[in-house]
Formats: C-alpha cells, structure tokens, sequence
C-alpha cells in the first residue's frame, strides 16, 4: 500500500510538474535611439529681434566671452592636426554654450543677432521700451 501511495503521489507530481506554463522568452528589442533634430533656426526677414533672443543672447555673451580666454593658449599649438581638433573643439562649445542658454539656433542664432542688432528696428528693444 504504501508503494502505490509513494508512486501515485510521484505521478500527481510528475504531471502538475509538466503542466506548468512555460516561461516563453518575451524579450522585445527597444526601438533604435533617433537623434533628435533641434529645429533649424529661421532668421526672420525684417532682422527684428524679441525681447527674449536678446535676453537669452546676453546671457550666452560672457560665457562665450571665457570660453575665449580658455582656449586661447590652444590656439598657439605648432602641430596643425592638434590645431584643427582645439578649432573644432572650440567651434562646438561655442554652439553649446548658445543652446545651453536657450537659443535653439545655437551659434549661428547668436551671430545674426549680433549683427541684427544694429538694425534701427531693434533700437526700441535696445533702449528698453519694446
């Protein structure tokens, strides 16, 4: 009797054993990271400036502005290859700098400010009264 209680109770196991549900390899590979694209930066016709370029602009300007005293001894390497690299170097710090203060056009939208600044239609925003 206790033979076929010992079989019948390792049967009973042997089946719930089976009858389990498979732990199926669900493993799903993520989506491939896309760079994402800031959107490009549109002069508008007339070079008129907001108050809030000319704001963000003035925040980029000393940084900029130490960015040179930085790079400045880097300038100097007699190796051009090493020159080069300092230039690109400097060149992506610059645009960096600028979408770090908030302009999404980096430096290129600093440098059209700067010259859009001149332009009489921005003399209200400069004096204060926009």
């Amino acid at each position: 009797m206790k033979k076929i209680i010992f079989l019948s109770t390792l049967a009973v196991t042997f089946v719930f054993a089976g009858c389990q549900p498979k732990e199926e390899d669900f493993h799903v590979e993520p989506p491939a990271p896309r760079a994402v694209q800031a959107p490009r930066f549109v002069p508008t016709a007339d070079s008129t400036i907001t108050a809030r370029q000319l704001r963000l602009w003035k925040d980029a300007n000393p940084v900029l502005d130490s960015l040179v005293y930085f790079y400045r001894d880097s300038f100097a390497v007699a190796d051009p290859v090493n020159k080069l690299r300092l230039q690109e170097d400097f060149l992506k710090a610059q645009d960096k700098i600028c979408k770090l203060a908030g302009l999404t056009g980096g430096y290129i939208e600093y440098k059209w400010i700067m010259g859009a600044i001149t332009n009489p239609r921005n003399r209200e925003l400069l004096e204060g009264n926009p």
